[in-house]
């Protein structure tokens, strides 16, 4: 008896964690079943399928972003705390994958990689920002870096998505 309900309990677990994480996925905006639009990363290279408010905003993004002048591989500080919208770029990632937020440490850890860099290549990478009401790192790093922000910079408007609204920065050469 007991052998058969640890059997019905092993196979009753997976199953209503995976109905559960269907229905409520982590990290993802929206169920799985909702995730409908096909969308391609700024180079053509990679597909994949998000929710349509997303596709709506990447779609804005990537128009945007190629009015102004973006190309793929062009180097991008990321201080959104949303690393994928430098992989939808494609985007050169300047630093680690994503510059952290919302921990303690996060701004100081994020200048020391940014310090890493040469003067000259954060002076040529565009930065993404947004007003949001999720962490993200603030932009007066990279004033403490030796980049005159905002003043160096245009300011391009991407729009809102998910309460947050996005900006792109490009810099004046």
């Amino acid at each position: 008896i007991h052998f058969g309900l640890l059997f019905c309990l092993a196979i009753l677990l997976p199953l209503i964690s995976t109905f559960h994480g269907f229905k409520h996925p982590y990290r993802v905006d929206g169920r799985i079943s909702q995730q409908s639009s096909n969308i391609t990363s700024f180079d053509g290279k990679h597909d994949m399928v998000i929710e349509y408010m997303l596709s709506e905003f990447v779609t804005k993004l990537h128009r945007e972003a190629k009015r102004k002048g973006w190309k793929s591989n062009t180097p991008l500080i990321e201080l959104t705390n949303r690393p994928g919208l430098t992989f939808l770029l494609s985007g050169k990632i300047v630093s680690t994958p994503w510059l952290l937020a919302g921990y303690d440490g996060s701004e100081q850890y994020a200048r020391r990689m940014l310090v890493l860099y040469q003067h000259e290549d954060l002076a040529s990478a565009w930065v993404l920002t947004s007003e949001n009401k999720t962490s993200g790192l603030p932009t007066q790093i990279l004033n403490k870096v030796g980049l005159d922000f905002p003043l160096n910079y245009h300011k391009i408007e991407i729009g809102q998505y998910n309460g947050d609204h996005y900006y792109l920065w490009k810099p004046v050469v």
